[in-house]
């Protein structure tokens, strides 16, 4: 009897844990939930948006200024110019 309720309580706990979002179990699973990275903004001064690459992002403004942003940074929640081009 009490390996039984040992046994039972045990996989109530490993289930609780295979099912939690963020776990490194329910990560492998099928009906693992992706979460999406907190996002960055890029200041409207940097222009249209000109192109995207593998990891990055490319602005230029009305000056002819290029801004190239990461966004492996930005999936952090943080702004990071990694190149910036000026063209006189």
């Amino acid at each position: 009897m009490k390996k039984t309720l040992a046994l039972s309580i045990l996989l109530v706990f490993v289930s609780a844990a295979t099912i939690r979002p963020g776990s490194k179990a329910s990560a492998a699973s099928p009906q693992a939930v992706t979460q999406e990275g907190k996002g960055c903004s890029a200041p409207r001064k940097w222009g249209q948006l000109k192109g995207v690459a593998d990891r990055s992002v490319a602005f230029e403004d009305s000056s002819g200024t290029i801004r190239i942003l990461d966004l492996g940074p930005c999936m952090r929640g943080q702004t990071e110019l990694i190149v910036k081009i000026s063209r006189p």
